[in-house]
């Protein structure tokens, strides 16, 4: 649903679906990942309404530290 232009409505009603069926599940891991994704619903609501993520900046930050030199001939940027 990520990046789709889905409502408010129609997320709500893929998580209910979601969560019933891992109730109705009788698999330990199944009602595991249901609690996560219960836990986690807030900031994947908002990655799915918004879609954009920061991993490419994270990538740069950890592996190119400010004045490391990374990027083409040294010349401090990332690529």
């Amino acid at each position: 649903m990520a990046r789709t232009g889905a409502s408010r409505h129609q997320l709500g009603h893929a998580r209910w679906k979601f969560l019933t069926w891992c109730a109705d599940a009788d698999i330990p891991e199944v009602r595991t990942l249901a609690t996560t994704v219960d836990r986690w619903w807030s900031e994947i609501a908002t990655f799915i309404a918004t879609g954009p993520d920061n991993a490419r900046s994270e990538w740069v930050k950890v592996k190119c530290p400010t004045g490391s030199g990374c990027g083409p001939a040294g010349s401090g940027s990332a690529r």
